[in-house]
């Protein structure tokens, strides 16, 4: 006999549930000149006051965007969405060459801080830029223009600890200073709901099934049904959807199928999952629940499939095991 073990565990605009649990068969120095002018001193007190700006032209503007009814139970730290912007929408050239990355805390040009996170204008959603996969914080070469931007860059939206707020996201958050002053600017409105939905826990057995059950490699046998459980999901979201997401990664050419968890003993089986027509699961891809109603919400359930699948020639009896995450994410 094999199990299926699912916990429910909350990480997020995700929630994050260690889903399905087989068991048994068969992760500086500077230098100038003295300023002596009334105007002079002025003018450079000026620029300490306002380090942000230059006397540039002006640039191109990224937007990151987003809308979403988030729970307000989310945990901080929480990444909400993931926007790429390209170099021609930050500069309006293919290659970025910025002397200068700015910050400016809820986008209205006041303070400039160090960063990588920045508090936008709305409570409790923060935003941060990756370049070349690293969080970017203020940057200032002194126009050696050594911040090179030639890919895409991410904009994170994520949780904080402000008070989670309704809100509409605006202002230039983010400034890249080339020969021309460019920004990344956020925008979108953003709802917060009070609850989410959760996903109970449970145990699903398969048989023990012989080995004389198998054809081929590919075959597969001790088929056991079960429910993905989404329950008690609050009214308002636009849209409710759930991810597959298998411990240990994807098996490349092999859909719907589980790597052996720690503690598997057979060889040659492995655990697949497949919806209720028998058709492999597909993993690490957002499918709607198409049954949910943001005028009353409630709860829902996937019909799905769980079966041992050969996998070599040759199998050596023993215990199978794998699991599965279940991911929820709100929009």
């Amino acid at each position: 006999m094999s199990l299926i073990r699912v916990r429910n565990v909350e990480g997020g605009t995700v929630l994050r549930v260690p889903f399905l649990h087989f068991d048994r068969m068969v992760i500086a120095k500077a230098t100038g000149n003295v300023l002596r002018s009334t105007r002079s001193r002025i003018n450079a007190m000026i620029l300490i006051a306002a380090p942000s700006l230059w006397p540039l032209a002006a640039g191109a503007s990224g937007t990151a965007t987003l809308n979403a009814a988030l729970p307000s139970n989310l945990k901080v730290g929480t990444i909400v969405k993931r926007v790429s912007l390209t170099p021609q929408q930050i500069c309006g050239a293919d290659v970025c060459r910025a002397t200068r990355f700015v910050i400016w805390p809820a986008g209205d040009g006041s303070q400039v801080i160090e960063g990588p996170d920045n508090p936008t204008n709305v409570s409790g959603i923060t935003a941060r830029v990756l370049i070349d996969g690293k969080e970017q914080g203020r940057y200032n070469d002194y126009l050696a223009y050594k911040l090179t931007i030639d890919k895409p860059v991410e904009v994170q939206f994520l949780v904080d600890g402000r008070a989670p707020k309704d809100g509409v996201l605006k202002g230039e958050h983010f400034g890249v200073i080339t020969t021309a002053n460019n920004y990344i600017s956020l925008g979108g409105t953003v709802k917060r709901i009070n609850g989410s939905c959760s996903v109970p826990a449970q145990n699903v057995p398969l048989p023990d099934t012989p080995l004389g059950k198998f054809g081929g490699v590919g075959s597969t046998a001790g088929t056991k049904t079960f429910q993905v459980r989404i329950d008690n999901c609050p009214k308002g979201f636009k849209q409710v959807s759930y991810k597959l997401e298998p411990v240990g990664g994807v098996i490349a050419g092999s859909p719907g199928v589980l790597p052996l968890d720690t503690g598997s003993t057979v060889k040659g089986v492995n655990i697949r999952i497949a919806d209720n027509q028998g058709t492999p699961a597909v993993f690490d891809k957002a499918m709607k629940v198409d049954d949910y109603d943001t005028a009353t919400g409630g709860s829902y359930s996937i019909p799905m499939q769980a079966s041992y699948i050969k996998t070599d020639a040759t199998i050596t009896p023993g215990t199978v095991k794998g699991s599965l995450n279940v991911v929820l994410e709100y929009q």
